[in-house]
């Protein structure tokens, strides 16, 4: 069975990808995801979450080619770590996104409040789907696609209701 931790996400580089060697030689590249949340309508402002995010070996080689700024599709999973570096500060948590791909989308992007999640998730083309398969992005997957109209009940037939 795959795994279930497992997320996608869709924003812009906060910060610049900062792309180091290990001592044995690995690279690993650090950086900060700014994800908008859905618009909740006229009256509210924009939120945005930040997403501290690590990348290992290819992918952080790949990053380096990114800058701050730049619109990304980011395929991984959640990662929490602890540690304790100082005993009177106690035990440290860590939630952070371990990244598996990345995928551009724009690059040098304007990242003000007002885009939305929508709007960022129209720019994935087909080649950003993940594991071969092609989203839409656009098509609402909860959208009912029969043609079925409760007002038109035939006489004599019952609503079946669940509850």
């Amino acid at each position: 069975m795959s795994s279930l931790n497992r997320i996608l996400l869709i924003g812009h580089l906060e910060t610049q990808p900062d792309v180091k060697a290990t001592t044995n030689g690995d690279l690993v590249a650090r950086f900060s995801l700014s994800v908008p949340r859905p618009d909740r309508g006229e009256g509210y402002q924009a939120d945005t979450d930040s997403f501290p995010s690590v990348a290992w070996r290819q992918v952080a080689e790949k990053l380096q080619s990114f800058q701050k700024g730049d619109w990304v599709l980011v395929e991984g999973k959640i990662l929490t770590r602890t540690y304790e570096e100082d005993p009177a500060k106690g035990r440290q948590y860590i939630t952070e996104i371990d990244v598996r791909d990345v995928k551009p989308l724009m690059q040098g992007a304007e990242t003000s409040q007002s885009n939305t999640f929508a709007q960022s998730s129209s720019m994935v083309s087909k080649e950003t789907a993940v594991d071969d398969k092609d989203f839409n992005f656009e098509e609402d997957p909860f959208a009912q696609k029969a043609s079925w109209d409760p007002g038109k009940l035939s006489p004599g037939e019952e609503e079946e209701i669940p509850f």
